[in-house]
C-alpha cells in the first residue's frame, strides 16, 4: 500500500513539472543560490527574495488538504485514493497582467486531466485548478500583489 500521507509527493511533482516549463520559469525571478526558477515550498522562502529587488516574482506551494477516497473493487479488494488540494501562489511587485500571464503559464502547465508521475502509486492528476482575487499589500511604496489559486490532484494505488 502507498504511503498514506501522499502531499510531499505531490509537492514534488508539481515542483518538478512547474521548473522544467520554460515558458514559466522564463517569468519568474531565479533562486539566489543555484538559479533554478523562483518555486519555494510555502513559508520557506528566503528573507533575501522577499527584501531585494531582482528575486521576484516567484511562486509558492503549500497549504495541502488530503481526504481519502478509499473504495473497495468488484472483487473485494480496496482501492487507495486521496483527493488532495494545493495552493500555488505568484507573488510579485509586478502589474496585474504580468502576474496573471504567470498563472496563465501555471494553468498551462496542470491543465485538467494532466498525469503525475509519483513514487509509491500507481495513478494522480490534475481534477481542477481555480484562480482566486489577487492580493494587494503596500509596504512603503512597493505594492507587492499575490495571485492564490488551487489545484486539486488526485492519486490512487490503481494503475
Amino acid at each position: 500500500m502507498p504511503h498514506e500521507v501522499v502531499l510531499g509527493s505531490i509537492y514534488a511533482a508539481l515542483k518538478t513539472l512547474l521548473s522544467a516549463y520554460v515558458p514559466l520559469s522564463s517569468l519568474l525571478g531565479v533562486k539566489p543560490l543555484g538559479g533554478a526558477p523562483g518555486i519555494y515550498d510555502e513559508g520557506s522562502v528566503p528573507q533575501v527574495v522577499t527584501s531585494v529587488d531582482g528575486w521576484l516574482p516567484y511562486l509558492t506551494i503549500g497549504a495541502g488538504t488530503q481526504v481519502p477516497d478509499h473504495t473497495m473493487g468488484m472483487d473485494g479488494s480496496s482501492r487507495h485514493a486521496w483527493n488532495c488540494t494545493l495552493q500555488i501562489k505568484a507573488i510579485g511587485q509586478i502589474s496585474e497582467s504580468d502576474g496573471l500571464a504567470i498563472m496563465s503559464q501555471v494553468f498551462a502547465v496542470l491543465p485538467d486531466g494532466k498525469a503525475l508521475v509519483l513514487a509509491g502509486y500507481g495513478s494522480a492528476w490534475c481534477e481542477e485548478f481555480t484562480l482566486f482575487p489577487t492580493i494587494v499589500t503596500t509596504a512603503g511604496a512597493k505594492v507587492t500583489r499575490e495571485w492564490p489559486a488551487i489545484v486539486r490532484v488526485h492519486a490512487s494505488d490503481e494503475a
